[in-house]
C-alpha cells in the first residue's frame, strides 16, 4: 500500500516537474514541443464521434432499405437507433459542418430530419399516423423551409382524416418545392389534389369562410359595413351555394377546382368579395350581398369578362332577395342581370334569372325598367342580346307538355347530339329559344321503343300554344314528324335515324305565367349602376354591422354528424317527405356515422338493438380503476373515483338492459378512452313489433336536442329475434302472391307469344295463296 502510494507520488513529481519546463520554456518552443501530444489527445476524443456517425448511417441506410422492400417495422426500428445515438451522430460532415447530405429550396438538410422524415413515411406506410404526424413536426422543427417534412405533414393528416389541415400542410410543401416539371412540384401537387376531394363540400366552405376572415383581419379586403352573420351561418350560406350547383353533375364538382386553385395562390380581392357576396346572399343580409358585389367589380377593374358579369349577377341575386323580404328590389334585380346577360350572352342561368325577376314585375315598371337599360346600353348592346329584353314585355306565359314515342328507337339512340337536334327542331318550329325546349324524361318501353317527355315554354300566350300543340299532334307540315324529318345537318340525320313517331302524340297546355304585383304597387327601382370604389390610400375603417332582419335557420345546432374517430362525414342529400334508408343486413351500411354533441361530450350511434357511446371528456392515460361507471335501466354516469370529477351523467331517453351492457377503456393517449355498448330493452318495439321505427332513439339524454329523422339511414340488422322472425314470416306471406302472380304474368305472355306466332303463320299462308 505505501509502495503504491509512493510510486503515485513519484509520478505526479514527475508530472510536476515537466510542466514547470514548459512554463520556463520560451512560448514558442513550448507550442512546438506541445504539438504532438495535443494532436493525439485530438485523435483519441475524435475517434467516437466519427464512429457514432458511421453507425448512424449505416442504421439510416438500413432503414431506407427496409422502406424500399415494405418491411416497415424494421425501418421504423432502424430509425429510432439511429434518432437514440443523438445529434452529434446524426450529422454529415461531407457538407462541411452540420449540414446535411441533401440540399433543398431553404438550405441543406439535417441528417435528423432526414430520418425523421423517413420513419415518418413508415409510421405513414404502417398506419400509425399519430406518429408520423409526430416526426413530420420534428422534422420541420429542425428545418423549417424543407417542403418535403410538409408533404410527410399532409400525408399524416389525410391518414387522421384531418382534412382541411391536410390540404394547407400539402399547399405549404408545392409553395415551397422547385419548379420541376414531373418532379417534386407535381407530386406535390397530386397529393394536394387528392386531399381536396377528401373534403366535404362542409369543409370546403369553411376553408373558404376562413381564409376571407383571414383577409378582413389582414387588412387586404373591408370588413363587412351594413350586415353580418356568424361562421357557422357563413359556412351553411356557401354549403347549399355548392348543394345546388352540384346537382346532377359529375364529381368533382366546380368548387373543388375553386379550392385547388385557391389553395395554390391564394384568393385575389375579387374572389374573396365574391364568395363573400355568396355567403351573405345565402344567409339572407341582403345589403351587404349587394355591397359585397360591388366592391368585387371594384377589385376586378376591367368592365368586361365572365368575371365581371358573375358580380352583376351576385349583385342581382342580392337584390331579389327572397319573398315578402323587406330588402326585395325586383328593379334592381333585373337591372343587375340585364348587365349580367350583357356580359356573358351566352349564359343561360343568366338569362334565366333574368326572365324571373323580369316576369316579378308589372308593365309599367317593367317599361320603366326596360327603358333605363336602354339609355345605359344602347341600341348596339341590346340588339346583341337577342332580345331577351323585349321577350320580358309578354303578357301571358304558357307551358307545352307534350310526349312521343319512337316505336323503333333504343335509349342510345338518343344520344346528346340527337338531343340536342331534337331541341333545335322544335324550338325553330315553336319560334322559341332552345333554353325554353327541355327534355324532361326519356323512358325505354318494352320490347323495343322510347317514350320522350318534353315541354315547350312559350310567351305567345294560350291560344297560341294551343295551336301549336295541335298541330304537333296533326299530319301536315306542322307535326312533330314532318318538324323532325325536316332537320337539316348530322342532328337531322341523327333524328332520322330514330324512326317513326307512334301516331298519336300526347300532351297539353298549362298556364305558366308567374304572379305579378298589381300594376299600382311602388317598387323601388334604383340601384347603383357605378359599382362602390375601394380607395386602397385611405386608412382603415371600423365599422358597426347589424344582424340581418331575418335569421337565417341553421340545421345543425345542438350537433353535428361524424365518423368513428370525429371526421366530418358529407352531408347527404337527403329524401322527400323527411325519408331515410333502412338497412337489414350490415353489410348493406356504407359507413357508420356518429351523433357528437355540440358542447364535446361524446359522440354516440345505435342500431336496432345497441347503442355505442365514446365518452369524450375523460383525461387521457386513465385507468380502468380510477374510473366509477354506472349503467341503469335509464341512468347512465362516469366519474372520477378518488375525486369524484363528474365526465358524463345523464337520464336515458328510454331504457337498456344493464346487465347485457359493458364498457371498455383503450390504451390510447387521446380524450375519448372510455366506449360504452349498450343494449336496447325495445320494450315499445316488442309491444308493436310490426313497427320497426319504434326501435330508433331520436336522442340519447332526456336534455339532448331531437336528432332529425332522415340524418341518415338505419341499420336494423340486430333488431330483436322475436320481431326478426315476425318479418320474416310476413315477408315469406307476401312473397308467395308475388311468386304466384309472377308465374301467371310469364304464362300469359308465353300465350301471347304462341299466338304472334300463330298469326304470322297465318298471314304467310294467306300470302302465299294470293300470289
Amino acid at each position: 500500500s505505501n509502495a503504491r502510494e509512493g510510486g503515485g507520488s513519484s509520478r505526479r513529481w514527475a508530472w510536476s516537474a515537466r510542466v514547470l519546463g514548459f512554463l520556463r520554456m520560451p512560448p514558442e518552443v513550448a507550442i512546438s514541443s506541445a504539438d504532438p501530444l495535443l494532436g493525439a489527445a485530438r485523435r483519441r476524443a475524435g475517434r467516437p464521434a466519427a464512429l457514432g456517425r458511421l453507425r448512424a448511417q449505416d442504421l439510416k441506410a438500413r432503414g431506407d432499405e427496409c422502406v424500399r422492400r415494405g418491411n416497415h417495422r424494421d425501418a421504423w426500428e432502424a430509425y429510432s437507433k439511429c434518432l437514440a445515438l443523438g445529434r452529434d451522430a446524426c450529422r454529415d460532415d461531407s457538407s462541411g459542418g452540420d449540414g446535411g447530405g441533401e440540399s433543398r429550396k431553404g438550405g441543406a438538410v439535417p441528417m435528423e430530419a432526414l430520418v425523421y422524415s423517413n420513419r415518418s413515411l413508415a409510421y405513414c406506410k404502417a398506419g400509425r399516423y399519430h406518429e408520423a404526424l409526430a416526426d413530420a413536426d420534428a422534422a420541420l422543427a429542425l428545418h423549417a423551409s424543407w417542403p418535403k417534412a410538409h408533404f410527410r405533414r399532409g400525408a399524416a393528416l389525410c391518414g387522421l382524416r384531418r382534412g382541411v389541415e391536410a390540404v394547407d400542410a400539402h399547399a405549404e410543401a408545392l409553395r415551397l418545392s422547385p419548379d420541376e416539371s414531373g418532379g417534386a412540384g407535381a407530386e406535390c401537387e397530386a397529393a394536394l389534389w387528392s386531399a381536396v376531394q377528401k373534403l366535404t363540400r362542409e369543409q370546403v366552405a369553411g376553408r373558404v369562410v376562413d381564409w376571407i376572415h383571414e383577409a378582413e383581419e389582414g387588412g387586404a379586403i373591408e370588413p363587412p359595413e351594413l350586415e353580418a352573420v356568424s361562421r357557422q351561418e357563413m359556412v351553411e350560406a356557401l354549403f347549399r351555394e355548392y348543394h345546388e350547383a352540384s346537382k346532377d353533375k359529375p364529381s368533382p364538382h366546380k368548387h373543388y377546382h375553386d379550392l385547388l386553385r385557391y389553395a395554390k395562390r391564394g384568393m385575389t380581392p375579387a374572389e374573396l368579395y365574391l364568395n363573400r357576396s355568396i355567403a351573405h346572399t345565402r344567409a339572407r343580409a341582403f345589403r351587404q350581398g349587394a355591397l359585397d358585389a360591388d366592391l368585387a367589380m371594384a377589385a376586378l377593374g376591367a368592365r368586361d369578362g365572365p368575371r365581371w358579369a358573375e358580380a352583376w349577377y351576385r349583385r342581382g341575386e342580392a337584390c331579389a332577395a327572397s319573398h315578402g323580404h323587406p330588402d326585395l328590389d325586383w328593379g334592381g334585380a333585373v337591372k343587375a342581370y340585364t348587365r349580367a346577360v350583357d356580359l356573358d350572352p351566352d349564359n343561360g342561368q343568366y338569362q334565366e334569372a333574368l326572365r324571373f325577376a323580369g316576369g316579378s314585375l308589372g308593365p309599367e315598371q317593367m317599361s320603366k325598367v326596360l327603358n333605363e337599360c336602354y339609355a345605359e346600353m344602347g341600341e348596339a348592346k341590346r340588339a346583341a342580346m337577342g332580345g331577351i329584353l323585349e321577350e320580358l314585355r309578354a303578357a301571358s306565359v304558357a307551358r307545352v307538355e307534350a310526349m312521343c314515342c319512337f316505336v323503333a328507337a333504343r335509349a342510345r339512340d338518343f344520344s346528346a347530339k340527337a338531343r340536342d337536334a331534337f331541341r333545335g327542331a322544335l324550338s325553330k318550329r315553336a319560334g322559341v329559344g332552345k333554353l325554353k325546349v327541355v327534355i324532361e324524361r326519356v323512358k325505354p318501353v318494352r320490347p323495343k321503343g322510347l317514350d320522350v317527355h318534353f315541354t315547350v315554354l312559350t310567351e305567345a300566350g294560350m291560344e297560341a300554344a294551343q295551336t301549336l300543340l295541335a298541330e304537333l299532334k296533326g299530319e301536315g307540315e306542322g307535326s312533330l314528324a314532318a318538324v323532325l324529318a325536316s332537320a337539316k345537318g348530322a342532328g337531322g340525320e341523327l333524328l332520322r335515324g330514330l324512326g317513326a313517331i307512334e301516331a298519336e302524340v300526347l300532351g297539353r297546355v298549362v298556364d305558366a305565367t308567374p304572379d305579378r304585383p298589381p300594376p299600382g304597387d311602388d317598387v323601388d327601382l334604383g340601384v347603383t349602376w357605378e359599382p362602390r370604389r375601394v380607395d386602397g390610400s385611405r386608412e382603415r375603417s371600423v365599422y358597426f354591422p347589424a344582424r340581418p332582419k331575418l335569421d337565417m335557420e341553421l340545421p345543425y345546432r345542438m350537433y353535428t354528424l361524424v365518423r368513428h374517430d370525429g371526421a366530418a362525414v358529407e352531408r347527404t342529400n337527403q329524401l322527400s317527405f323527411k325519408m331515410s334508408r333502412v338497412y337489414h343486413h350490415a353489410t348493406e351500411l356504407k359507413e357508420r356515422v356518429y351523433v357528437e354533441i355540440m358542447d364535446g361530450s361524446l359522440r354516440w350511434t345505435q342500431t336496432g338493438d345497441s347503442i355505442e357511446v365514446i365518452v369524450l371528456g375523460v383525461p387521457p392515460g386513465m385507468n380502468a380503476s380510477e374510473l366509477d361507471v354506472r349503467i341503469e335501466a335509464r341512468e347512465l354516469s362516469v366519474r372520477h373515483r378518488a375525486t369524484g370529477d363528474v365526465y358524463l351523467e345523464g337520464r336515458l331517453w328510454r331504457a337498456v338492459v344493464p346487465e347485457d351492457s359493458t364498457w371498455t377503456v383503450s390504451d390510447a393517449d387521446e380524450p375519448g378512452v372510455i366506449t360504452m355498448y349498450l343494449r336496447k330493452m325495445n320494450l315499445e318495439l316488442l309491444a308493436q313489433f310490426w313497427e320497426l321505427s319504434h326501435s330508433w332513439w331520436e336522442k340519447l339524454f332526456d336534455h339532448h336536442a331531437p336528432i332529425q329523422w332522415d340524418d341518415y339511414d338505419k341499420d336494423y340488422s340486430d333488431i330483436p329475434r322475436e320481431v326478426r322472425e315476425h318479418h320474416a314470416r310476413q315477408e315469406a306471406i307476401g312473397e308467395r302472391p308475388k311468386h304466384l302472380e309472377w308465374s301467371d304474368k310469364q304464362v300469359k305472355e308465353k300465350e301471347h307469344f304462341r299466338e304472334d306466332i300463330r298469326k304470322r303463320e297465318k298471314f304467310l299462308r294467306l300470302e302465299r295463296l294470293g300470289a
